[in-house]
């Protein structure tokens, strides 16, 4: 009964220390994003294809720390090559004027 209670703190211990490197990785990875994020906007306009690197770098490490980028964030990127979408610029913007059916009232 001894060394099952052993065992079971041993492995407990060791997914404490998992999930404590984990969060270590995490946290240090966060700082690292931002350099990047920064250093891709610098780079924009001056050598895109170092902005797509950097932003495509950015994804990887994300996902490599399970980290979710923010929504906001990931509306001005775009996830397949890399780009920061910039209204006009980058990206094609257009608006739509749906209108509503409105059940029961006459139109």
């Amino acid at each position: 009964a001894m060394s099952a209670l052993a065992a079971s703190q041993a492995a407990a211990t060791a997914a404490s220390r998992a999930a404590d490197a984990a969060a270590a990785d995490r946290s240090a990875s966060v700082p690292r994003m931002q350099f990047l994020l920064k250093s891709a906007h610098e780079q924009m306009h001056s050598s895109p294809e170092l902005s797509r690197h950097l932003i495509l770098e950015l994804f990887t490490l994300a996902c490599a720390a399970s980290l979710r980028l923010p929504q906001r964030l990931l509306q001005r990127l775009c996830s397949t090559c890399g780009a920061i979408l910039v209204p006009g610029a980058t990206s094609c913007v257009s608006t739509c004027n749906n209108k509503r059916k409105r059940k029961g009232r006459a139109q």
